[in-house]
């Protein structure tokens, strides 16, 4: 009987695949094109669609007006002949046509269109667009090849191919013109207050392979867009200015802001254009950059006169600029282009449905959470509505595709949590979760924690208030055993001062702490990881964060990985600890609350300074792991557990990524430590695998004295496409790692000591797989699934070995479980719930 249902919803039955058969036409350039127009009951071509001059892949709308206008205003005999849709786009660079159409392009077939005609154009116009149109494969797209390759075989560019002509077809369930593929957006927005950005509600489907079947998943979503209106409107919320002359005379710090957030996005001109028409809001340019002599710029106009642009737009279009002195709006520059093309501010408008990409603005995260939160039974309701749609969708009819209008139900299974040992006795974990109210942490790293408070929100909590804080704070590390003493000083700095500036104040807390407490008390505490400091950050935290951060874990610290905690190494400390707060977490805590939240920042505390909060156990997995098979096995096994994962920098932001591994330094795995190496933008593949993973390896032999058993590797962020690089680089440098190692080490080689078994498996956390409980007993009583409910049936893919589990309780809204993905397993030999044993 099925315990949980889910958000995949069956292709009801293999011969419910499409029966028309296609063709497919592929290629270099991008053309969105969302179409509700059915396919015909024949075979579909794929094959390339090129545009010249080429369309920029950003301005999606342009290419899609385009074809769209193509098919049905200037050759609708040819493309929807009886009203039917002859020709679709993936959004990408691969169209389908249908036989009679494939028939009658006779090959390749280009097309000269302009938007300002429905008849065929004169290539050797002006603003004529020529559209290629090339066969791609002369395989035909049909039932018997989705059910050969995608339900049967295994990754291939003709699976994806033939995935995406499925996901192209479920798209046609709606004409929203979204530059995002598997996603739709309905008309539930909601603007963030004091910002340029609304968020949309939308939907998003895609189609998923599983075991004997085919699914398509569905998801709600949520994104950014920037609001449609003036730019200048536009720049003086973002600057927070109220007078519009202040725009003309901008500092370093708000040009720098201006180019930020405005740069790349697309605007459009209001000026007069006789031969647009009214319902067309005109051409859609990108912002190149910004400047700062605006419409008083001079140009060369055609008669070879100098100009500035004020009067260029006076005698060209009959308009008088207001705000000449507005920086001007960069859309053409050297020397990619001869000259400038620089249009006035007052006349630009940001350009609707334009998704925003970049890293939202830290006081805006929160209204996002807000927003996209949904409870189980409202995210149900909206993904059932959803598979209605496509009953109605003609191009599926057409093509002999249904699809299940409820979500798949599949058997789950709720495993046993373990109980959480702290120092006196132990306690239950209930739903992923537990109260460490009345307990006593299992052991901290010395005899007494010393530290400092640092106020960087002086504005918002004052000394008096803040030291009642800290007295809390004294009082709650009392009952949880932790033997914190008053802060030994306190200072208040402004966040706004910079980066140095706070680097100085904290240089002086020091100073002060130095003068104190005495010829090196303040260095020996660090050592022997009984000192840190506490730090209270504005409500926009990001900055002041960062610094203080690298400042005591760069400036004042060691790397990770040159320490490999050898005995005569051992204590050496990794800089100076810090712990921060955000002052409307403090500032918020309503009477009754204050002991968790100071509870849940002690836990923190205590194991940055390398206590250990508690220990795992009744865990079958972790006592064969770090115990044995008996408890009294001499000696017990020795297990490195690693966790692996690859920082990328935000969309647009010219960093490097950051690769780093987590990994437990003791035999009970519960102390880590974590190496981290900076690499080429946007790799997902850790360049220095082989060094990191050589260094934590050792530094847990080092420690404890004898060989590793046991090697469990979680990998996050790596994406279905690259599993099999993935499986070929890293796995493969790991295990000629591990041989060197034990071929190399001192206390090692010679003794005939087998390798440790090696376990591989990667996490996913942004998939869009949700479960919902059926059964009572697996209900957690807000509707989600219990924490400790694995599914590894129905729903996981044909050509790997994975499975879903919910480790952990929501707070708010919708649960999300963990996608587990096996590319390699000596250690647990296929057996599923010692994977999720150990996950929990």
């Amino acid at each position: 009987m099925p315990q949980v249902t889910t958000n995949s919803f069956e292709i009801t039955r293999i011969d419910s695949l499409p029966t028309a058969r296609f063709y497919g036409y592929d290629g270099e350039c991008q053309v969105a094109l969302f179409l509700a127009h059915s396919l015909a009951d024949s075979v579909i071509a794929s094959g390339l669609v090129s545009f010249s001059p080429d369309v920029d892949p950003a301005f999606w709308r342009k290419r899609t007006r385009l074809v769209h206008h193509l098919m049905v205003n200037v050759e609708p005999d040819l493309f929807t002949p009886r009203g039917r849709g002859g020709f679709l786009y993936d959004g990408a660079a691969i169209g389908y046509a249908r036989e009679d159409l494939h028939l009658s392009l006779q090959g390749l077939r280009t097309f000269h269109i302009t938007l300002r005609s429905n008849r065929p154009a004169d290539p050797t116009a002006r603003g004529v667009h020529s559209i290629t149109l090339k066969p791609a494969s002369s395989y035909p797209i049909t039932a018997t090849r989705i059910n050969d390759f995608v339900i049967n075989g295994t990754d291939s560019p003709e699976r994806l191919l033939l995935i995406n002509f499925l996901q192209l077809l479920i798209r046609q369930t709606s004409n929203n013109l979204s530059d995002r593929k598997k996603a739709f957006f309905i008309n539930e927005s909601q603007q963030i207050s004091n910002t340029i950005f609304e968020l949309r509600r939308g939907i998003c489907h895609s189609v998923r392979p599983a075991v004997g079947r085919v699914t398509v998943l569905i998801d709600t979503t949520v994104a950014v867009f920037y609001q449609s209106i003036p730019l200048v409107h536009a720049m003086m919320i973002v600057l927070g200015l109220r007078n519009v002359r202040d725009l003309c005379n901008l500092n370093e710090r708000q040009w720098k802001e201006i180019t930020k957030i405005f740069k790349g996005v697309i605007i459009t001109e209001n000026k007069p254009d006789n031969k647009r028409r009214p319902d067309d809001p005109g051409r859609r340019r990108k912002i190149l950059d910004f400047h700062r002599a605006g419409a008083l710029f001079e140009f060369e106009n055609g008669d070879g006169m100098m100009i500035t642009i004020k009067q260029h737009y006076e005698n060209a279009h009959g308009i008088h600029l207001t705000q000449p002195r507005l920086p001007g709006v960069v859309l053409k520059a050297p020397p990619k282009h001869r000259r400038y093309e620089i249009v006035p501010m007052e006349l630009c408008q940001i350009a609707p449905e334009q998704a925003y990409r970049k890293q939202l603005p830290e006081g805006s995260r929160d209204a996002m959470v807000r927003f996209s939160t949904l409870k189980p039974d409202d995210k149900k309701r909206r993904i059932t509505g959803v598979a209605t749609r496509y009953t109605q969708c003609e191009a599926m009819i057409d093509a002999g595709m249904a699809v299940a209008t409820q979500p798949m139900d599949v058997g789950a299974t709720l495993l046993p949590t373990p109980r959480i040992r702290f120092a006196r006795n132990a306690i239950d974990v209930r739903n992923g979760a537990w109260n460490v109210l009345s307990q006593t942490v299992y052991s901290v790293a010395g005899q007494e924690y010393n530290w400092a408070v640092l106020n960087l929100a002086p504005t918002d909590i004052d000394m008096q208030a803040l030291d009642r804080c800290m007295s809390e704070l004294v009082d709650c590390a009392k009952h949880l055993g932790i033997p914190l003493r008053a802060p030994a000083s306190s200072m208040v700095a402004d966040p706004l001062g910079g980066p140095e500036a706070l680097k100085n104040v904290l240089e002086n807390l020091m100073g002060d702490i130095d003068r104190k407490a005495g010829k090196d008390a303040l260095l020996n505490a660090i050592k022997k990881n009984e000192f840190f400091i506490f730090v209270v950050l504005p409500k926009s935290a990001a900055g002041p964060k960062a610094t203080v951060k690298f400042w005591g874990d760069m400036v004042h610290g060691q790397y990770p990985y040159l320490i490999a905690f050898t005995r005569a190494q051992r204590g050496h400390p990794l800089g100076i600890v810090t712990q921060c707060v955000r002052v409307d977490k403090v500032k918020g805590l309503r009477q009754g609350q204050s002991s968790q939240y100071w509870n849940n920042v002690l836990l923190k505390i205590n194991a940055r300074l390398r206590g250990e909060n508690f220990r795992v156990q009744g865990s079958t997995v972790f006592n064969r792991l770090f115990s044995g098979s008996n408890p009294g096995d001499k000696p017990p096994p020795l297990t490195l557990i690693v966790g692996a994962d690859v920082g990328h920098p935000g969309p647009g932001v010219r960093k490097p990524s950051v690769a780093s591994l987590a990994f437990n330094q003791d035999r009970h795995g519960i102390k880590y430590g974590a190496i981290s190496r900076v690499q080429a933008p946007r790799q997902e593949v850790i360049e220095d695998i082989r060094n990191m993973f050589h260094s934590a390896m050792n530094a847990l032999m080092n420690r404890e004295g004898r060989p590793v058993s046991n090697i469990i590797i979680f990998r996050d962020g790596v994406s279905e496409g690259e599993y099999s690089r993935i499986a070929a680089e890293e796995i493969g440098i790991i295990e000629d790692t591990i041989k060197y190692n034990f071929e190399n080490h001192p206390r090692i080689k010679g003794t005939g000591t087998p390798l440790p078994r090696l376990t591989f498996v990667v996490v996913g956390k942004r998939h869009r797989t949700v479960l919902f409980p059926l059964d009572r007993n697996f209900n957690d009583g807000k509707g989600n699934c219990k924490a400790g409910v694995v599914v590894d049936e129905g729903i996981i893919q044909p050509n790997v070995n994975d499975f879903y589990l919910q480790s952990h309780s929501a707070i708010q809204g919708t649960s999300r479980s963990s996608h587990y993905i096996v590319l390699k397993d000596e250690v647990f030999g296929g057996r599923t719930k010692e994977y999720v044993g150990l996950s929990v």
